[in-house]
């Protein structure tokens, strides 16, 4: 037994008759149901045609109306003013010599800030490299002059427009090393250094030269030997350090 898979037309009379679109029908028609078993003639209305992309890439999607394509190397813009919150891990790779990010900030408010997490938290590495011009982090002011820089070889200069580059701690002391590895501190050049509140040395101070105490305003001193400097007057104090006594002149003025 044979079946017959060929599609049969029906124009109301009977099967596999032909069928001839009535005289004067226009060219790009084509046949629709009717819904009652038979045919009509349907106009057609040459399909889609392509258009360049209107919407913009955002963060939620966007339902469109229209009924054009997208042509295969069309591609639409995105949204610069979306505000995302990532998820994932960036990677930024410069592929020439540029700057691979720059944040401009706005008046007022932080350019970027980093939170911390609730358990262990990890702001900020900065990884550079060990000779001097290696820069691991760099601060300029507006004109360009710089002010704080931090280097790969563990240098860190400081500048200020005042004059006085100051670190300071507002609410609790300020300690330089620790007391396991025992670092050196060395104050170079021949600049002056000035303590305007009591000094205290617990360890041995080695002296190189003799220093010269002033005493500004006029006032009596007394050191913690018991030495008192009168008002506008000049001398010597002994002051023994690692047992060996100096003889440190002074003036008052």
């Amino acid at each position: 037994m044979s079946v017959d898979r060929r599609f049969k037309l029906i124009d109301g009379t009977s099967p596999f008759a032909a069928i001839t679109a009535p005289a004067g029908t226009a060219a790009g028609q084509y046949l629709v149901t009717n819904g009652t078993g038979g045919f009509t003639l349907g106009a057609g209305s040459g399909g889609a045609v392509g258009a360049n992309p209107t919407a913009e890439v955002e963060l939620t999607a966007v339902n469109g109306t229209a009924t054009t394509f997208m042509r295969s190397d069309a591609s639409p813009p995105l949204d610069q003013t979306i505000v995302p919150t990532m998820t994932g891990a960036w990677t930024f790779t410069p592929s020439g010599l540029f700057v691979a990010m720059t944040l401009n900030g706005y008046d007022t408010q932080w350019t970027q800030i980093i939170n911390g997490s609730n358990s262990v938290s990890l702001g900020l590495q900065i990884n550079a490299g060990t000779s001097p011009s290696d820069t691991a982090f760099q601060v300029n002011s507006a004109n360009g002059t710089l002010m704080f820089e931090c280097r790969g070889d563990g240098y860190i200069y400081l500048n200020s427009s005042s004059g006085n580059a100051a670190i300071y701690s507002q609410h609790v002391n300020l300690l330089f090393g620790n007391t396991t590895d025992n670092q050196n501190f060395t104050f170079q050049g021949s600049g002056t250094v000035t303590i305007d509140g009591p000094a205290t040395i617990t360890g041995v101070a080695t002296l190189t030269s003799v220093p010269v105490f002033t005493v500004v305003g006029g006032t009596a001193v007394t050191t913690s030997g018991g030495h008192t400097l009168p008002a506008l007057a000049k001398g010597y104090i002994t002051v023994t350090v690692a047992s060996v006594n100096y003889a440190v002149p002074y003036y008052t003025i």
